[in-house]
C-alpha cells in the first residue's frame, strides 16, 4: 500500500483488528476441555524445536498447513538481495534493532503495553532478545524465507504465540495482567504494523544516521522480505508499505498517534540498557548503548524513554571514542559513534553467542554461513572471548545477574 489510505480512522480500526486464523486455532485447542492447554502449547512452541509438536489438536496442524504458503507476490530475487545485504551488514543491523528498533517500539505507549504486561524484558532479557534475535538469522539466512525455510517457521510460531497471549490476556487467565481497551485489541494489527516496521525500515534509516551507505536497491529489497515475513506473521495487507516513501509514511503516522512517555516504556528502556552493558563484561561500553538511543532515534525518544536522565547518555561521543582507543583527527560526532558502535556491536554478538536461551529452549544458533561472513568462530575465540573464558564470562555473569524462572 502507499500510504494515502493510513488516516486516523483506518488505523483506529485496525486497532481493533486481531488475526482470525491464528485465533481460531488456538480457540479450538482452549475449547478442547483442557483448562492448561493453551499454556501447554505456549509452552511446547517455545521449548520444541519442531514446526507443529507432537500431540496438538488437528486445527493447530492445519493452521500451521495454511500459514506456510507465501504470498503470490514474493520475489525471490528480492529476497536474495535481501539475504545478501543482511550477510554484508548483520551485525551492524543488529545494533539498529537494539538501539533504534526497540526504543522506537517502547516509545508508543500503547503498543508497549503488551509486551511489558506478557513476559517483561527485565525479568529476563536475554530469552526475549534471544528469541527475537534468532528468528531475524533465520529468516535472513539464504533459503530461510523459503517453503520450508526455518525463517518461515519461527514466524507461523511467533504468530501463534501472539494469538495464545491475546487469548490468555482476554480471558483473563494471564495472572498479573489487566488490560485496559484504551490500548485497543493485545498485539493489534496498527502494533503489528509497527514492529514490522521496525525490524523491515528503522534499521535501514538508523544505518545511513550512522553514515553508512544504503543503496534505493538494497532498502526496497530488505523492506520486501520483511513484507514477506510479515505475511506469514498475520500482519494485514493494507497495513504493509509498498516502498521506502511509504514505510516512512506509515512509521511517522503511528509514531505520531502513539508516542509518549510512560512507566512500560521507561522501565523496558532501562533493563534493556541495563542488558546490553551487562552482556558486554567489564564496563569498557558502559555509556555506549545509551548513548546510541540517542543519536539514531527521534530527538523525542531520549526523553519520553528517560534516557535524558542518565548521565552516561550525555557522555561526550569523543570521550566515548578516546576510552575505545579511537582516535579521529576530526572529531566527526557520525564516525565516532559509528567506530565505537561497531566495536561494541561486535563484542556484544560474540558475548550474546554464549548466551544459554534458557529453560529447555533450543540453543542461540547463528548458521555457518553468517558466521563466516561476520568472522565469527564456531568457538568464538576472540580477544572478548579469551578475556573473559574464566568465571566472569558473558554467560555466568548474566545468568548471576538475571537468573531463569523455573522452566
Amino acid at each position: 500500500m502507499t500510504g494515502s489510505g493510513w488516516t486516523d480512522d483506518f488505523l483506529d480500526a485496525m486497532r481493533q483488528v486481531t488475526d482470525p486464523l491464528a485465533d481460531a486455532a488456538v480457540r479450538d485447542v482452549f475449547n478442547a476441555g483442557d483448562v492448561g492447554a493453551v499454556d501447554t502449547l505456549m509452552g511446547q512452541l517455545v521449548k520444541n524445536g519442531q514446526i507443529a509438536p507432537a500431540g496438538l489438536p488437528p486445527s493447530v496442524a492445519d493452521y500451521f498447513a495454511v500459514t506456510a504458503n507465501l504470498p503470490d507476490w514474493a520475489d525471490r530475487g528480492l529476497v536474495a538481495q535481501a539475504e545478501e545485504f543482511f550477510g554484508r551488514n548483520g551485525m551492524t543491523i543488529g545494533m539498529m534493532l537494539l538501539f533504534a528498533s526497540l526504543p522506537m517500539c517502547y516509545a508508543c505507549a500503547k503498543g508497549v503495553q503488551v509486551l511489558h504486561l506478557t513476559g517483561r524484558l527485565q525479568s529476563d532479557p536475554k530469552r526475549r532478545i534471544g528469541e527475537t534475535s534468532q528468528m531475524v538469522i533465520h529468516a535472513l539466512t539464504p533459503g530461510g524465507v523459503a517453503p520450508g525455510g526455518e525463517g518461515v517457521r519461527d514466524a507461523q510460531k511467533v504468530r501463534l504465540m501472539h494469538a495464545a497471549v491475546r487469548h490468555l490476556i482476554l480471558s483473563g487467565r494471564a495472572a498479573g495482567v489487566e488490560w485496559d481497551p484504551a490500548w485497543g485489541q493485545p498485539i493489534n494489527q496498527e502494533d503489528l504494523a509497527g514492529t514490522l516496521l521496525s525490524f523491515s525500515h528503522i534499521p535501514v534509516v538508523a544505518m545511513r544516521r550512522m553514515g553508512i551507505e544504503v543503496n534505493p536497491g538494497e532498502a526496497a529489497a530488505y523492506l520486501h522480505a520483511w513484507n514477506v515475513i510479515g505475511h506469514i506473521l498475520g500482519v494485514h495487507p493494507d497495513l504493509m508499505p509498498d516502498d521506502e516513501a511509504a514505510a516512512a509514511t506509515l512509521t511517522a503516522a503511528i509514531c505520531r498517534r502513539q508516542y509518549a512517555a510512560c512507566d512500560a516504556g521507561r522501565e523496558m528502556t532501562a533493563a534493556l540498557i541495563e542488558f546490553a552493558e551487562h552482556t558486554v563484561p567489564g564496563g569498557l561500553f558502559n555509556g555506549v548503548p545509551a548513548a546510541l538511543i540517542r543519536f539514531l532515534n527521534d530527538p523525542a525518544i531520549p526523553s519520553l524513554l528517560g534516557i535524558n536522565s542518565l548521565p552516561a547518555a550525555r557522555l561526550p561521543i569523543a570521550t566515548i571514542g578516546a576510552a575505545l582507543g579511537i582516535v579521529e583527527r576530526d572529531e566527526d560526532e557520525h564516525r565516532l559513534l559509528a567506530a565505537a558502535g561497531a566495536r561494541f556491536g561486535r563484542a556484544f554478538m560474540e558475548a550474546f553467542c554464549l548466551i544459554d536461551r534458557g529453560g529447555n529452549r533450543p540453543p542461540f544458533e547463528i548458521p555457518a554461513v553468517l558466521q563466516e561472513r561476520w568472522q565469527l568462530t564456531p568457538a568464538h575465540q576472540s580477544w572478548l572471548s579469551r578475556l573473559f573464558s574464566g568465571p566472569l564470562n558473558a554467560a555466568d555473569h548474566l545468568v548471576r545477574k538475571f537468573p531463569d524462572e523455573p522452566a
